[in-house]
């Protein structure tokens, strides 16, 4: 079948609106993203690799170890690459969770394979990898693991040797077996196996004995296992009693730090220490070596968290492996009393300084830090030891007012910039520039920093933050005001890059690229300090995605109706019939020449219709459909503040501008417009009693207007479903009562049974 070009565009609009994403509801928030916060650009290969860009305090620790490594000149090794590499990816996409899945792994489908020869196919075998540790099901702790199933695996395959595949005991054991894996925690789902009292056979009284204590382990009855697995370690001739002692211990740990109300229980947890050094060194323990350090590292982690930094400290100086990684951001955040949930960077950096905590945690705490005695100490640091990472140190502490910042300007001043401190350094020092006025020193060195072949999305798009703040032209501000996102933050889209979907003229076909659009403080500026007038000049360019000329249009035409400046609406409605295509006849109708009566109704009637118009800018992805626009949005017009957690910008992956500039091409004529003209907007009234009052007193005077019906059922609509206040509720009913006693039969009348 053929389709037209024009029904292609068409088409590819109503693609694109229809891929929008929801940007604020109860249930999801989505927000396109310039620059990440909490990580750097994704994927993180390249900053593993040394491709650091601007290391920022707020990223995650695992990131300041590595950025470490890199800055004292220890650079990783491969090993040591694929190592973190696999320990992010495994953090990032819950892999570290593994019994969550056990079911997928190889070591599951040949318990199920060797278990279907002894009894009907498992197919509805219940395993329960993970116990729930409250009655509301919502904490659970890893249960089942490869481990345990390998160990059925070839405990069955010996008693099939020993007694055949089709032997009573065989039979009575899997089924005893599957009894075991269903214990979850849930006292409901509690289910022990009854001891074999009717047996001489010792082996087979062990195995059961063994699948007793393994049921209490799995139910958290970690005392009763931890007393099975003892009995069983003491048995003569119980031929695994190497593995009932380990897993005595790892049973009485659990008891210790998860059958009790305090994070742990210091007693428990000593008595599992002894027991660990009296045997880890035994010849019948040397398989169990490695999982019983860990296990006594676990411990120290908790009752000697401090000294087991320091250790870890010292082994990633030498040596990063998956295991001391991942148990180094552990103990940090156990000696920091780190709240991994509690993403207001302001209050989770201002507690006091934790002195001696190794080299790597020291720094790394310092960088982090809010707290007014870090800056005094990165001084004294810096002094001492006049180093890069405590250059990097000094800068965050240090103000741009800062007399002491001549020092950073000269040290950055004698940097190569290869060295993998220069970008960073580079961002405080364009700042500087641009706090102190000296605009040029700072655009020189920001285009300089732009023309980096690698540089990283998320820092190229903080320069640019700068940058655009400089521009002495529309021009210019659309060159540097304008980017790639480097993802969504928000729900489970969190972190995917988006895209936009396009139109290839060439060959017409619809297409995908990376988003690009404005970033954060450009659109800042456009929605802050833009008279009608420059918002029209900032169309005209062209630059950008449809998306967001489609918002800026409808920006224009909403702000043009509320200042009664009918010239910007006709020329914004002229655009909207080309460009937004959904509601291109309502916008020829509009154009028709009308009587100013009935344009505004129709003016009125446009944005019933279509409830997406905003008195402000937002990225592309981001033109919602919105329910009309609201008091809220019209007196919070002017620059976001980004160092707050309030408002628009408030999520956990935001970057934190510093203070800015208003860009330079925008004379004080220029912003004393838009300054008025915003004046006037935040006194505007919001849709729920504007648009009412238009379509209410057309309809006095218009009875017959084929629109009027529609209208009034859309303006009790609006009160109900936008900003609700007291004038929207009169308004709401004042409509719903003229359009039942002048169309009692009309179909919107029968669509409108209430006005409340």
């Amino acid at each position: 079948m053929k389709i037209s070009f024009a029904k292609l565009l068409s088409l590819v609009i109503i693609i694109i609106l229809a891929c929008n994403k929801t940007a604020f509801s109860c249930a999801t928030m989505f927000v396109d993203q310039f620059s990440w916060s909490l990580h750097p650009n994704l994927p993180v290969n390249d900053f593993i690799k040394g491709n650091l860009g601007i290391i920022q305090p707020s990223f995650a620790r695992i990131y300041l170890v590595i950025a470490y490594r890199y800055l004292i000149n220890k650079p990783l090794n491969n090993n040591e690459i694929n190592q973190t590499v696999k320990l992010i990816n495994d953090r990032l996409g819950y892999v570290s969770f593994y019994c969550f899945d056990i079911t997928k792994t190889d070591y599951y489908k040949n318990w199920i394979k060797e278990r279907d020869l002894v009894l009907k196919p498992g197919k509805n075998v219940n395993l329960e990898a993970y116990a729930y540790l409250n009655e509301f099901n919502y904490i659970t702790i890893c249960n089942i693991q490869a481990d345990a199933l390998n160990k059925a695996t070839n405990t069955l395959k010996n008693l099939i040797k020993k007694y055949g595949i089709k032997a009573p005991c065989v039979i009575d054991w899997v089924k005893n077996q599957d009894m075991v894996y269903k214990n979850d925690g849930s006292s409901q789902n509690t289910k022990i196996p009854e001891p074999l009292t009717k047996s001489n056979d010792s082996y087979l009284i062990n195995e059961r004995n063994y699948q007793i204590a393994c049921a209490n382990f799995y139910a958290t009855n970690y005392e009763t296992a931890c007393t099975d697995f003892n009995k069983l370690a003491k048995t003569p001739d119980y031929s695994d009693k190497t593995l009932a002692k380990y897993l005595s211990i790892r049973a009485l740990i659990r008891q210790g730090t998860v059958k009790t109300k305090d994070p742990f229980n210091t007693k428990i947890l000593q008595d599992a220490q002894t027991q660990i050094l009296k045997i880890k060194d035994k010849p019948e323990f040397s398989s169990y070596k490695t999982a019983l350090n860990n296990l006594n590292n676990f411990i120290l982690n908790r009752l000697e968290p401090k000294s087991r930094l320091i250790q870890l400290d010292q082994e990633l100086m030498k040596n990063i492996t998956y295991d001391s990684l991942e148990e180094y951001i552990s103990v940090y955040d156990i000696v920091t009393n780190y709240d991994s949930n509690n993403f207001n960077t302001n209050e989770k950096n201002t507690q006091p300084l934790i002195p001696n905590l190794g080299s790597m945690s020291e720094w790394i705490q310092v960088y982090q830090s809010k707290n007014s005695a870090a800056c005094n100490y990165a001084k004294q640091k810096f002094n001492k030891t006049p180093t890069t990472e405590w250059l990097i140190n000094l800068s965050q502490h240090t103000t741009t007012l800062d007399k002491d910042f001549s020092i950073i300007i000269d040290q950055f001043n004698k940097l190569n910039p290869s060295n993998k401190a220069y970008l960073t350094l580079a961002y405080k020092v364009t700042k500087y520039f641009i706090d102190s006025k000296q605009y040029e020193k700072a655009i020189n060195l920001l285009d300089k920093l732009l023309e980096i072949k690698n540089l990283d999305l998320s820092s190229k798009n903080m320069y640019l933050a700068q940058r655009v703040q400089l521009s002495k032209s529309l021009d210019q501000f659309v060159k540097y005001g304008i980017s790639t996102e480097v993802g969504s933050w928000g729900d489970f889209s969190d972190e995917v890059p988006d895209t936009y979907i396009y139109i290839d003229p060439a060959v017409k076909t619809i297409k995908s690229k990376p988003l690009n659009d404005f970033i954060p403080l450009a659109q800042g500026f456009i929605n802050s300090y833009f008279s009608l007038a420059e918002l029209k000049k900032l169309y005209a360019t062209k630059n950008y995605i449809l998306p967001s000329r489609l918002n800026l249009v409808k920006v224009i035409f909403l702000r043009s109706a509320l200042l009664n400046k009918m010239s910007y609406v006709n020329a914004a409605a002229a655009i909207l019939a080309e460009i937004d295509v959904s509601y291109k006849n309502l916008y020829i109708n509009f154009l028709k020449n009308n009587s100013p009566e009935e344009k505004k109704f129709l003016l009125a009637y446009i944005m019933l219709i279509n409830s997406s118009f905003l008195p402000y800018l937002t990225t592309g992805s981001n033109n919602y459909n919105s329910y009309w626009w609201g008091t809220y949005d019209l007196t919070n017009l002017h620059m976001p503040d980004y160092n707050t957690d309030d408002g628009y910008y408030s999520y956990p992956n935001k970057v934190d501008y510093p203070p800015y500039i208003k860009p330079l091409f925008l004379n004080k004529e220029d912003l004393a417009q838009a300054r008025d003209e915003i004046k006037s907007l935040n006194t505007a009234k919001p849709a729920s009693v504007y648009l009412p009052e238009i379509v209410i007193s057309f309809a006095k005077t218009h009875k017959n207007y084929p629109l009027v019906p529609q209208a009034l059922h859309l303006a009790v609509r609006c009160t109900h479903l936008g900003q609700r206040c007291n004038d929207g509720s009169k308004l709401s009913k004042e409509a719903f009562q003229l359009l039942h006693r002048n169309y009692p039969n009309n179909l919107w009348t029968k669509k409108t049974p209430y006005y409340y």
